[in-house]
């Protein structure tokens, strides 16, 4: 199968180019620091608020630097398929496609933006919907009979937004997928890599779902070894706490207070980790997985 082959390609080519190994991990540093600045504020200084308008100003940062990062490393991910990459392929490849990615990157989350917002509206209809209909029919056929209806319809609402909301969040990335390795790859201006990019996934649908799935399955593997940690680690309890609301403790509004210095340097240690290792299964593999559908 052809993601297979993909991920055999990109593994081998890590031994070759030591280089890109080693941007992956310091980038997986730098993510995993930049993704709880928010909640060492909210732990060290008590300060929910400031953390949560960090996490805000941290987004135009990602939506700037991402472009070259982006580019960067699939410049060098592309040259290690063949050779010894090494730092300059990297500057290369941020330089030269920096402004084509960077729209494309606009554009991807607009659509994205879009699309989520007006799912969610819609769920949310739905749902007030189904709630004033479970509960005339509670009033008509008893209250006990109506809650309990609608605690089960609830339960599967919750499920289906959950499930559809996943779904319309990759969306934009799946159909966008090839684009930026249209622009890194094979130097296309910007309207020649979106035919490029869509094209690709058009002929190699099957293909390119597999590719996905594998790098979701990869992806939620990092993101619950992140949850379970911070879950164990941080005590969520402390918000529907009687006891700490009555006296007043600001830990109920913040349950990130609960966490010391230790805590969060070990969530970090760990972030660092798991992100750098599904960023060298996947980075590697999504080069080697563009050459072979796109047959170059």
């Amino acid at each position: 199968m052809r993601p297979i082959a993909a991920y055999q390609h990109g593994l081998k080519s890590l031994p070759r180019s030591p280089a890109l190994a080693g941007v992956i991990a310091a980038l997986g540093v730098l993510n995993a620091v930049l993704g709880y600045v928010p909640v060492g504020i909210m732990a060290v200084l008590d300060q929910p608020f400031l953390g949560n308008l960090t996490s805000m100003a941290l987004l135009p940062v990602y939506l700037i630097v991402g472009p070259a990062v982006v580019g960067g490393l699939f410049g060098m991910a592309w040259q290690a398929l063949d050779r010894r990459a090494d730092l300059g392929d990297f500057i290369a490849g941020a330089r030269s496609n920096y402004l084509q990615l960077l729209i494309w990157g606009v554009i991807i989350f607009a659509v994205e933006f879009a699309v989520v917002f007006v799912t969610m509206f819609v769920m949310w209809i739905i749902l007030i919907i189904l709630v004033i209909g479970m509960a005339g029919s509670g009033s008509a056929g008893g209250m006990g009979a109506g809650m309990a209806g609608l605690s089960i319809v609830m339960t599967v609402v919750f499920a289906l937004v959950a499930i559809v909301t996943l779904g319309v969040v990759l969306l934009p990335y799946a159909i966008f997928q090839f684009i930026p390795g249209a622009i890194v790859f094979e130097d296309q201006g910007f309207v020649d890599a979106g035919k490029r990019g869509l094209g690709l996934l058009w002929q190699n649908p099957l293909p390119t779902l597999g590719f996905d799935l594998t790098v979701l399955g990869i992806g939620l593997v990092v993101a619950a070894i992140s949850w379970v940690a911070m879950f164990v680690l941080v005590d969520f309890g402390t918000m529907f706490s009687t006891e700490m609301a009555t006296a007043g403790s600001s830990q109920t509004m913040n349950p990130y207070a609960s966490l010391g210095v230790i805590e969060i340097v070990a969530l970090v240690g760990l972030s660092t980790v798991t992100s750098t290792i599904g960023g060298l299964l996947v980075i590697p593999a999504y080069a080697a997985f563009f050459r072979i559908v796109a047959n170059v």
